[in-house]
């Protein structure tokens, strides 16, 4: 009889499995990296097309589950990893951008880059930024640009880059 094997947090798991996806790229054995590669791309297409099912069967009879589902942190994450996730990336950024009591206007986002500008009374950046991070996966950069405000008589942009 084996061990139990040790229960994992939800993201302990997701880095172990980024940890074992590395390793995969470093076998020396080429067929085995291949093969290997090929198991997980038919998984993740099986698991992809049933969640996607999932999500067209519960859609029209249990929306509030859907939605629920999609707020959830580690639901989401997966949704946006098949590119199931219901609502867009604008959306998911405004509402993290909600959630941390932010007004910004999001100027773009294109290529994982998600640029937010803010008036002068915004959270502190870091607090922008991980609210975007944890909600938004998708995005991999947050640029923050503190609005044109009054100073000194002239009006003028002060940047803030993150």
């Amino acid at each position: 009889m084996n061990p139990p094997q040790p229960r994992h947090p939800p993201v302990n798991r997701l880095d172990r499995l980024e940890a074992l996806l590395k390793e995969v790229e470093q076998f020396k054995d080429e067929q085995s990296a291949r093969t290997t590669r090929e198991i997980i791309s038919l998984l993740m297409d099986v698991h992809g097309s049933a969640l996607k099912r999932v999500l067209e069967l519960a859609a029209p009879r249990h929306s509030a589950l859907v939605d629920e589902l999609a707020a959830d942190e580690l639901v989401s994450s997966i949704l946006v990893l098949y590119d199931l996730h219901p609502l867009d990336t604008d959306a998911r950024v405004r509402q993290a951008l909600k959630k941390v009591h932010c007004d910004g206007e999001i100027l773009e986002i294109s290529h994982g880059i998600a640029r937010i500008r803010v008036n002068s009374d915004f959270p502190a950046s870091e607090t922008i930024e991980q609210a975007i991070y944890d909600q938004v996966p998708d995005v991999t950069r947050v640029e923050i640009i503190l609005a044109e405000r009054l100073v000194a008589g002239n009006r003028r942009a002060l940047p803030v880059l993150s």
